[in-house]
């Protein structure tokens, strides 16, 4: 057991014995403060599948200095006390691992946080609209859509301004993600933590979502489109398209945002929508050209064709993932970056 960066393992007879009883007395306190019933509920969880403490150190002694009845069966045995020790050893990772969660939890709604995801609900709004919106107005305007090469035009372009329009909006607020294989590529890499990762993917879900009803009801139920992939096409050749499409993207996310390089302002965002543009020309006739899970998911939902989804997650975020481990660990090593936002100054996708 470790509490404060004291580890036991390393220390035998009477130091081992000697720190043991001295950080063992602080947690007999805090257990006569919280109360022995709600305490006794919790060592219960981990006496059967305790590990063995290191040194043998009898719980009954210890309690004797700090005042107060072990909440632990006593007894003189060797094997009962190194199973008494494990258990307390047991509870307080979990007690340390809970702490841990609950303060980054606590960086996760503060009132920046909080503007950070309405900056993202709304850009990814914004974003969802512009690309689907654009597919129901080239079918409505092209007898044969599908086959019509002037429609893929239409889509490639429209991702290009919508996505440059809606990072350069948000980016000063969450990083303008929009985009949850860009926040999953962050959260592996440490740029946000997970809690704030997972409220950024509620953000964009439900703004993907929102975005794509209201496409529904406005047109009077006309038909919402959803990426689909080629008769000739496997899942597993349209997943790598996205991958590959998707690494492609989130690179340039990270070369657009880095603060090392001049400052690029609103050029930033265009790379990014240019990459995204150009993606979709390339992908978009044999994968749909997502290159976003929530794009891909807030069409399919409304729609009720959720066939194939996997595609859209397992392929951009695996090539989100891959893109900025490189950026950040071999290509352009990086600093720490800022707990929040993940990027100081910079931009998302």
């Amino acid at each position: 057991m470790a509490r404060g960066g004291r580890s036991y393992g390393g220390e035998s007879g009477s130091a081992g014995g000697a720190r043991f009883r001295e950080d063992y007395t602080d947690y007999r306190l805090f257990y006569d403060e919280l109360g022995a019933q709600p305490m006794n509920q919790l060592f219960s969880l981990f006496h059967d599948n305790s590990i063995a403490y290191s040194d043998n150190v009898p719980l009954s002694s210890v309690d004797s200095e700090a005042g107060g009845a072990s909440p632990f069966p006593t007894n003189s045995n060797d094997a009962t006390n190194e199973k008494e020790h494990g258990m307390w050893s047991s509870f307080m990772q979990c007690f340390e691992f809970l702490t841990s969660l609950t303060a980054r939890f606590k960086q996760s709604v503060t009132p920046a946080s909080l503007r950070a995801y309405l900056a993202e609900f709304i850009s990814t709004f914004f974003y969802v609209f512009a690309v689907v919106g654009s597919a129901m107005a080239s079918r409505k305007l092209l007898p044969d859509a599908a086959a019509d090469p002037s429609s893929l035009v239409i889509v490639a372009m429209a991702n290009a301004f919508a996505l440059s329009s809606a990072v350069y909006i948000a980016a000063n607020a969450s990083g303008g993600h929009v985009n949850p294989a860009v926040t999953f590529s962050m959260a592996v890499g440490g740029r946000i933590n997970v809690p704030t990762a997972l409220f950024y993917w509620i953000s964009q879900m439900l703004a993907s979502v929102m975005a794509c009803i209201f496409l529904k009801v406005a047109t009077v139920g006309q038909h919402v489109p959803t990426n689909t992939v080629a008769e000739e096409m496997t899942g597993f050749g349209a997943s790598l398209i996205e991958g590959v499409m998707t690494f492609g993207l989130v690179y340039t996310v990270y070369a657009a945002g880095d603060p090392r390089r001049s400052s690029l302002s609103a050029t930033g965002p265009l790379a990014v929508g240019l990459t995204a543009g150009a993606g979709v020309l390339a992908a978009g006739p044999f994968s749909g050209g997502s290159m976003n899970p929530a794009s891909a998911f807030g069409s399919a939902v409304i729609a009720g064709r959720l066939k194939n989804q996997a595609v859209y997650w397992v392929g951009p975020l695996i090539g989100a993932a891959v893109a900025g481990f490189l950026y950040d660990n071999v290509v352009f090593p990086t600093e720490a970056p800022d707990s929040l936002r993940g990027v100081s100054g910079e931009v998302g996708v």
